[in-house]
C-alpha cells in the first residue's frame, strides 16, 4: 500500500490541515486511510482535532507504547497516529524507528499520509526515505515556494519520488504553472484561503460546503488515480475562474459546483471576451490553458501522466 509524506519547508503552509482533509476525501473514496503525525518534536495533529490518545508516536517509538494503543479513530472515520509536544517524548522517540512504523501501517490501511514538521531535519529525511511518495505544500508566497523547493531537493538526496505540490492560501491571481516550474513538479490542485471553512477541523467534515474542502477533493481525486490506478491517468483540468471570487477576492463557489453561475459577478461580461465553450470545464475535453488564450484560468488544477 501507499505512503505518503506531505511535506514543505516552511512553517504554517497547511500541511496538517493537508493530511488530515485529503485522508478524510480518501475515505470517502473508499480507501482506508490513516495520518501519521511525523513531527515529532512540536507535532499538532492531535491538539487539532480534540484527540485524546493513552499513547502517541512518540512512545511507540521509544518502545513504551505500542502501535496499536497509539492509533485514534477520528472524524470522518479516519484514524490517526497522534503525536505530543513533551520535551522528554521527544528526546526519547527515536526517528530512525519509522520505516517500521510505516511498514505495519501498509499492512492495515489502503493509504499512509505522514504529516512532517517545517524545515530539513532527520525525521522529515528518514521519513522522506521510508515513503513511496512525497507531496509537496506550499503558499505563494515567495519564502514558502523557496523552502518547498528545498524539500524537494532534499527528497532527491533521500532519493524519494514528488508526486506534486499543493498551493495553499492561493488567489484568482495565483499563476500555477509558474509555480510549478519553479518547484521542478507538477502542482496537482490549490486550495483557497477560505474565510468560510475556519473552524473544527477537518473542512471536509465541518464545512463541507466551503471553497476549500471542495478543492481538497479534487486533489484527492487527482491523487487517488495516482496511487490506486493501474496505468498513468488522463490529464485531470479543472480552474479558478474570475467569477468565483468577490470583489474582495471571497471564493465564492460552493461544494458540488462545477463552473461558476454565469448570472453572478457579471461573469457574462463582455469585457471577459471569453468563449462560452472555453469556459467549460470538462474532465474530458478541457484544453490546456497554454493552448488557448482566451480561456478563463486565474490558476489551474491539472494531472500530468507519469506517476
Amino acid at each position: 500500500m501507499t505512503v505518503c509524506v506531505i511535506a514543505g519547508g516552511k512553517g504554517g503552509v497547511g500541511r496538517t490541515t493537508t493530511a488530515v482533509n485529503l485522508a478524510v476525501a480518501m475515505e470517502q473514496f473508499g480507501h482506508r486511510t490513516v495520518v501519521v503525525d511525523a513531527d515529532l518534536d512540536t507535532g499538532d495533529l492531535g491538539t487539532m482535532l480534540g484527540l485524546a490518545s493513552p499513547e502517541s508516536i512518540q512512545s511507540v517509538l521509544a518502545g513504551q507504547g505500542s502501535l496499536g494503543d497509539a492509533l485514534v479513530e477520528t472524524a470522518g472515520d479516519v484514524t490517526v497516529l497522534p503525536g505530543e509536544s513533551s520535551l522528554d517524548a521527544y528526546a526519547a522517540a527515536d526517528p530512525d524507528g519509522l520505516p517500521d512504523v510505516f511498514d505495519s501501517l501498509r499492512d492495515a490501511f489502503d493509504l499512509v499520509f505522514v504529516d512532517t514538521g517545517a524545515g530539513l531535519s532527520h525525521q522529515t529525511t528518514v521519513a522522506l526515505a521510508a515513503a513511496d511518495e512525497t507531496l509537496l505544500v506550499t503558499t505563494p508566497a515567495d519564502a514558502s515556494v523557496a523552502d518547498a523547493s528545498l524539500t524537494a531537493a532534499l527528497a532527491d538526496r533521500a532519493d524519494a519520488d514528488v508526486t506534486g505540490a499543493v498551493v495553499t492560501r492561493a488567489t484568482a491571481e495565483t499563476d500555477l504553472y509558474a509555480l510549478g516550474d519553479e518547484l521542478g513538479v507538477p502542482v496537482l490542485g490549490a486550495v483557497p484561503d477560505d474565510p468560510a471553512a475556519t473552524g473544527q477541523a477537518p473542512l471536509t467534515v465541518h464545512a463541507v460546503g466551503s471553497s476549500a474542502a471542495l478543492w481538497y477533493g479534487r486533489v484527492a481525486d487527482c491523487l487517488a488515480d495516482g496511487f490506486f490506478a493501474d496505468a498513468a491517468p488522463a490529464d485531470v483540468e479543472a480552474a479558478f475562474y474570475e467569477e468565483w471570487y468577490d470583489d474582495d477576492g471571497t471564493p465564492v463557489i460552493a461544494a458540488g459546483e462545477d463552473e461558476p453561475d454565469e448570472e453572478s459577478d457579471d461573469a457574462g461580461d463582455a469585457d471577459n471576451d471569453v468563449d462560452e465553450d472555453a469556459a467549460e470545464t470538462s474532465e474530458d475535453t478541457a484544453e490546456s490553458p497554454a493552448e488557448d488564450d482566451d480561456a478563463p484560468y486565474m490558476a489551474s488544477m491539472w494531472m500530468h501522466d507519469g506517476y
